[in-house]
């Protein structure tokens, strides 16, 4: 697989609710300035979000028996879980 152009992550909110009209989102070792909060956590959740597609791909193209594909699965799940929570702003 290639390696990915973008910063790698983890990407994590650093300001929400200030004083200012934007909330600000850690990429790398830059700050981006999005419009709001809900903008902010989907940004955060990219690289994660990423990972799970990543790893659906990777999988899916393996030659694996069943049970070891269950078992990708189940990890795959947690990571789409775990992105699904981060652009919801639960984590």
């Amino acid at each position: 697989m290639s390696t990915p152009a973008f910063a790698p992550g983890p990407w994590g909110l650093t300001d929400t609710h200030s004083n200012y009209v934007f909330d600000v989102v850690r990429i790398g070792t830059r700050d981006v300035r999005v419009g709001n909060e809900a903008d902010a956590h989907l940004i955060a959740a990219a690289p994660t979000m990423y990972e799970a597609l990543e790893q659906i791909s990777e999988y899916w193209n393996r030659d694996q028996n069943e049970t070891a594909m269950a078992d990708a699965l189940w990890h795959i799940i947690e990571t789409c879980e775990e992105a699904l929570a981060k652009a919801r702003g639960e984590s």
